[in-house]
């Protein structure tokens, strides 16, 4: 890690702790109709304790469509919210809904027909691991498509599969994520939900030795303003500051730019 103010987490272990949110090396389909459901092989993400949908998900949402638009005969999909059990049964339920919502309009503005969508929220009321831990709660935490009707149009295939071409061969690790705080007040950073520290005001930092892929990366700054934006790993091989060093470590200059020797 360069140019981080704090660090949450050990940073030569940071790499390991972190993975994509999508699949690197575009192997498996990320959307699969089967009879009774929308297959997918990613979690979609949300703002926290919020129905905004982050920008990392756009692309599995957008194979969820596609699969849909090439598939008329499914005549009626329900989509399912879920939440774990953190916080109050009636909260959950509430963010559940409006989450299954958010999902549903956004597969109705990528053209999918408005009368072949339903909306439902659960809450924490199925879950899949009943066990309290970080990846119970994670699993917990889903949207489902389920599908309620078939129509008599013949099926274009028994399952349609659609999903990003192959990408072109990556090394498995060596990426850089890199990470710019334009605003002028330091912003607390997130990856994938997991703080890794804070940058200072339009700073550039970035964290070595990922797997690549796409990350979702929070800005939260004091003010309480927030935002995600999904960002794709690079190969950077130059430090990110002046008198840096190219390596997972972390430089003492409190997440400003050194200064000029």
């Amino acid at each position: 890690m360069e140019n981080f103010r704090d660090v949450y987490v050990d940073p030569y272990k940071v790499a390991q702790m972190l993975q994509p949110v999508t699949d690197p090396m575009g192997t498996r389909p990320r959307a699969v109709i089967t009879k009774d459901r929308v297959e997918i092989n990613e979690h979609i993400f949300f703002a926290t304790a919020s129905d905004r949908i982050k920008p990392s998900s756009y692309p599995i949402l957008t194979a969820v469509a596609a699969a849909l638009r090439s598939n008329p005969g499914v005549t009626k999909i329900e989509v399912q919210g879920h939440t774990d059990a953190t916080g109050a049964e009636d909260t959950n339920l509430t963010l559940s809904i409006r989450r299954a919502k958010a999902v549903r309009a956004f597969l109705v503005s990528l053209g999918v027909g408005e009368d072949r969508l339903e909306s439902t929220g659960f809450g924490e009321t199925r879950p899949l691991n009943a066990a309290e831990t970080e990846v119970a709660n994670e699993a917990n935490r889903r949207v489902e498509f389920i599908i309620q009707r078939w129509s008599d149009v013949p099926r274009m295939q028994e399952v349609q599969q659609v999903g990003q071409a192959p990408a072109p061969p990556v090394q498995a690790t060596g990426s850089s994520l890199k990470i710019a705080n334009k605003h002028q007040i330091t912003a607390e950073i997130t990856v994938n939900g997991r703080k890794v520290g804070s940058v200072g005001p339009t700073t550039v930092a970035a964290i070595h030795g990922l797997t690549p892929g796409l990350y979702d990366v929070g800005f939260i700054h004091p003010t309480g303003h927030r935002y995600y934006r999904a960002v794709r790993t690079s190969q950077i091989d130059s430090p990110i500051v002046p008198g840096g060093k190219g390596a997972v470590v972390i430089l003492p200059n409190k997440g400003l730019p050194a200064p000029a020797e």
